[in-house]
């Protein structure tokens, strides 16, 4: 008797290969990493004993408190508005006078760099009667005029003018500026707080993350363009990339190709608070590192590993591709759709026609992985979360990015700051392997 299964959506329209094929581009990282060393000496262990990093124990999950709760995700929509996120790249304003718009939780954006350089992160509101300034998505300009009254507002937030001010009346018209949210920018990133007034701390948020990831150079790349895609519930999402079990499954034919050589590949974790990186096999033997001293394994990345960062709570960074995707999973306004947006940078500007069209091919491939065979799962599973009918899950001892993300998540939902936050333990190499 035949075993009854389903091909994912890429698999049943016949998708052979990805059209991803690497340009080369990548230049060797030139800034050593201690912690990335320490990962890989784990990795390199975990391998050769054929274990992965893993949890103390299971850890059950609810489907439908978790992706289909109504009140646990008007919590998680007030948590996004009272921590730092990520809104943008540097690539994306580099010049002055360039701006984009972009929707977060219901927070309409206006991130511009003005004529100084300064990077600011508006409210796309006319301080008048609330009407957006603008709808297009980017593009460059020194002031905006809203398209109901014609106020006028430079591109630092100055109110500069007010149609026919005689009959309106006369006001200070600096206390009529653009509602500024606190905003920098770091290692490629920009980051904002949705919430006027409260205190952005990049450094303290992240725990030393940031100066990880400033090791990549991602603040002087090039923007190759920006995607999105609606699917289930955002922490879908974010679980997709924390971790590995599922790759040579559900990834067969495309990501367990470019990315493990179709091979399983192990995991080594590392914690900064709330945020994760991990180390995975990749592209030449793994077994090569023990040719190096230890304290040069970082000379080795991406050709033999390659470091994945989830940016707690809803971003996630894959190093190692001539194409980077930085997934951004936006909650939409229910608890089962959200957007994810793929940010999309290239170590420096194509140089022909045929390299221009490889790089777009690359990043279309990876879009459509994601989309035609993760979120096709995800749809599925959402649909069970979505019956309101409490259905167990159980996340492995291997899953354990998956159990730090939901931990760390519950921990700021509790809101008790003085009970024990999640941390990620060091490996071992007990109990039965998980990748042979």
């Amino acid at each position: 008797m035949e075993e009854a299964t389903f091909a994912v959506a890429s698999q049943q329209e016949g998708f052979e290969g990805t059209g991803y094929a690497g340009l080369g581009k990548l230049s060797a990282l030139t800034t050593p990493s201690e912690s990335i060393n320490k990962l890989a000496h784990e990795l390199l262990s975990h391998h050769e004993h054929k274990t992965t990093h893993m949890a103390p124990e299971n850890m059950p999950l609810d489907a439908a408190a978790v992706y289909a709760n109504e009140e646990r995700h008007k919590a998680e929509l007030a948590l996004f508005k009272r921590i730092p996120l990520v809104v943008g790249l540097t690539a994306e304003l580099r010049e002055p006078g360039s701006f984009k718009t972009m929707d977060m939780v219901g927070v309409p954006l206006l991130i511009t760099r003005d004529k100084a350089g300064a990077l600011h992160t508006f409210l796309n509101a006319c301080t008048h009667r609330g009407s957006p300034l603008t709808d297009k998505p980017c593009g460059k300009a020194a002031r905006f005029t809203c398209p109901y009254h014609a106020w006028t507002f430079a591109n630092d937030g100055r109110l500069l003018a007010v149609h026919t001010q005689d009959q309106f009346g006369q006001f200070d018209k600096s206390t009529r500026n653009l509602v500024e949210l606190p905003c920098t920018e770091r290692a490629g990133l920009i980051f904002a707080m949705l919430t006027p007034g409260l205190e952005l701390d990049v450094d303290a948020f992240y725990e030393g993350m940031l100066s990880e990831i400033e090791r990549y150079g991602y603040a002087d790349w090039h923007y190759l363009g920006s995607m999105e895609a609606k699917a289930a519930n955002w922490k879908f999402g974010v679980e997709g990339f924390l971790e590995t079990y599922h790759v040579p499954v559900l990834h067969r034919a495309t990501l367990s190709q470019i990315a493990s050589g179709g091979r399983p590949p192990a995991q080594a974790f590392e914690s900064f608070g709330p945020h994760l990186r991990y180390l995975s096999a990749t592209g030449e033997p793994i077994e090569d590192l023990r040719t190096l001293d230890p304290q040069d394994y970082w000379t080795r990345e991406p050709h033999n590993f390659r470091a994945i960062h989830l940016l707690f709570p809803n971003v996630a960074l894959p190093t190692g591709f001539d194409v980077i995707q930085l997934m951004i999973m936006v909650p939409g306004a229910n608890p089962g759709e959200h957007t994810t947006l793929f940010w999309h940078i290239t170590p420096e500007a194509p140089k022909s026609e045929e390299e221009a069209a490889q790089l777009e091919a690359n990043r279309q491939a990876m879009v459509k992985i994601i989309v035609d065979e993760d979120y096709y799962i995800n749809a599925l599973v959402q649909k069970v979360s979505d019956a309101k009918t409490s259905f167990p899950l159980l996340l492995g001892r291997n899953e354990i990015g998956l159990q730090h993300f939901h931990q760390s998540l519950n921990w700021y939902l509790n809101g008790d700051e003085r009970a024990e936050r999640p941390k990620i333990g060091p490996s071992t190499h007990e109990g039965p392997s998980t990748v042979a």
